[in-house]
């Protein structure tokens, strides 16, 4: 029998203080009747996916950080995979929904969306993710780690490198070339 979950009774008074039957909950939920039986009676263990928990919580107006197997979740989640439930919750994409927008596989988009693997630190990888977010991947820290070793191995050139790229980026928004602001500086 699985260890009895602390997050058993918080759904437990939750359900009752929202007035709702068992069965309501588990209809709303697109839930069995049988399995919300089986997980408040701590016969399968409590669902620790972060979906399912932020369902759970919104249905119960609940903060889905009631629950201590959301915050493992959390506990164990890389900056960068916030920054996609981030974006998927503004967008009010589900993980279906962004496993249409990518190329690779859906398997492993959710993988990586259950952060059963490490965050992806292939470019392309991250690219594609970005664009079906519409985010910039310089957003995942991970696109930027080629960038990071080298600076580390060179901080005085990385300095120099990227006061060029802030320059030339201001330069361009105002409307001069390369070549006019080289000519500026003779």
């Amino acid at each position: 029998m699985p260890q009895q979950s602390p997050s058993i009774q918080i759904l437990l008074n939750a359900i009752k203080q929202a007035k709702l039957k068992k069965t309501e909950f588990a209809r709303t939920a697109g839930l069995s009747y049988e399995y919300v039986s089986r997980v408040v009676n701590g016969k399968v263990k409590f669902p620790a996916t972060r979906e399912r928990l932020e369902q759970f919580a919104s249905i119960l107006d609940l903060d889905p950080n009631d629950f201590v197997e959301y915050r493992e979740i959390l506990k164990s989640s890389s900056p960068s995979l916030e920054a996609v439930w981030h974006r998927m919750r503004e967008l009010g994409f589900s993980r279906a929904e962004v496993a249409e927008k990518v190329s690779f596989s859906r398997t492993y988009l959710y993988e990586i969306l259950r952060g059963q693997i490490v965050f992806p630190k292939r470019k392309a990888i991250l690219e594609d993710l970005a664009k079906a977010l519409d985010l910039s991947p310089f957003c995942f820290e991970e696109y930027l780690l080629d960038f990071y070793g080298w600076a580390e191995e060179y901080p005085d050139m990385a300095e120099e490198a990227v006061l060029r790229l802030i320059a030339n980026g201001y330069l361009k928004k105002l409307g001069i070339s390369k070549e006019q602001a080289e000519k500026l500086l003779e």
